[in-house]
């Protein structure tokens, strides 16, 4: 009789502990738009080290399944400014979240690494023109322009 009684505890704590730690997850949910307020679909949504990488639907809703606690979420789109927000789950919360992203300008889009600047010179000849390298004594700034 101790034995079965043993046994049927084993067995409910085997189903039961699973499910309380299951229980234990917090969602984050929300929109994403750009800065003039359009719907922004395939804004990748991501928490390093947690979860995948979510995608906005075509209404730029997303939904993210956390464990709780301190998280960075990253909201990235190859045409607008990356951002990454903290939030703070609690269990069972359902955290709501509307970000607009800025769209980004050329540097940011294209993320171009800049490693060897050349400026040259043209000038114009019979044949076409002859590139010579500039000075940096020659370099002036433009009009307008604030050089520090």
């Amino acid at each position: 009789m101790r034995r079965q009684l043993v046994g049927l505890l084993l067995v409910l704590g085997l189903f039961l502990i699973p499910a309380l730690v299951l229980g234990q997850t917090a969602t984050i949910r929300g929109k994403v738009r750009d800065s003039y307020g359009r719907i922004l679909d395939s804004v990748k949504v991501q928490v390093k080290g947690v979860a995948g990488p979510v995608y906005t639907d075509e209404q730029g809703d997303y939904e993210l399944k956390l464990p709780p606690g301190k998280h960075f979420v990253d909201y990235t789109h190859p045409n607008f400014k990356a951002r990454r927000e903290e939030i703070q789950l609690a269990p069972s919360e359902t955290l709501n979240r509307y970000i607009n992203l800025g769209i980004a300008t050329h540097w940011e889009m294209y993320r171009l690494p800049i490693t060897k600047m050349r400026l040259t010179r043209k000038i114009p000849t019979m044949l076409g023109a002859i590139q010579f390298p500039l000075i940096p004594s020659e370099l002036r700034p433009f009009r307008g322009s604030k050089v520090t």
